[in-house]
């Protein structure tokens, strides 16, 4: 038979992946879309949420949906 000597004890809280989390000293603020990495995935989106929300694509780069965009395109 197998020893389990951690058989009755349970983890006290979530299990984290400190890989996974995303780094607060990488925030970075562009200024246009000449300043956004070399992606035209990236690119393209701006434009559409500029478009979408009838405001100006620089007001749009440094929203939230783009750099969660950015970090699903791993851009960033």
């Amino acid at each position: 038979m197998v020893n389990r000597p951690f058989k009755d004890i349970r983890p006290v809280g979530p299990i984290i992946d400190l890989d996974e989390q995303p780094s607060e000293n990488t925030e970075e603020e562009f200024e246009s879309l000449d300043d956004l990495p070399d992606s035209p995935m990236l690119r393209e989106y701006v434009k559409r949420q500029a478009e979408y929300l009838n405001a100006d694509v620089d007001e749009v780069v440094n929203s939230k949906p783009v750099k969660d965009y950015m970090e699903r395109l791993g851009v960033r």
